[in-house]
């Protein structure tokens, strides 16, 4: 992971942490940056890479070209809060995209199947361009079916997730 996002401008983040991370499938690649505050455990990494793999097998079944996709910058985080600061240069406004993850609070549901749809979650609000809360559980059921066939709407209703 690097120290920075991928903008216009250089912008860090406060806190760095190095940390294991994923490897970005192919599809993905140049299309999603990770950086973090709190480190990934073994879990994290493998959660993430497997909703990373299920992204790219529906981007592909839904025949989205890569060069569709905008880049989104994923920010794992301990409890959802971060800082970033400008590195060098004087800017007046910057646009960038964020996937922000609070990974202390996801590891006490002690679910892999909620983290694992958490992590697709805002990655399918971003590349799929869905603002509903309701609509994008149903693509993350969607997706998530790429690579675990337990996930269902009634799971998520029964997690008490936002939107259902």
């Amino acid at each position: 992971m690097h120290n920075h996002f991928k903008l216009g401008v250089v912008m860090q983040l406060d806190g760095f942490v190095q940390s294991r991370a994923p490897i970005i499938p192919e599809m993905l690649r140049g299309k999603l940056t990770m950086i973090a505050n709190y480190a990934l455990d073994d879990t994290d990494v493998r959660l993430f890479g497997l909703a990373l793999k299920a992204v790219e097998l529906q981007l592909q079944k839904d025949g989205i070209p890569k060069t569709d996709l905008t880049v989104v910058n994923v920010v794992f985080t301990r409890d959802g809060c971060f800082s970033i600061s400008e590195s060098s240069m004087i800017t007046y406004g910057f646009h960038f995209s964020l996937a922000v993850y609070a990974l202390e609070s996801l590891k006490k549901t002690n679910d892999a199947r909620f983290i694992l749809t958490t992590f697709i979650e805002e990655l399918a609000h971003h590349y799929w361009r869905i603002e509903d809360e309701t609509a994008v559980k149903y693509k993350v059921v969607e997706i998530a079916s790429n690579v675990t066939p337990d996930i269902t709407i009634d799971y998520l209703k029964g997690c008490g997730v936002n939107g259902l």
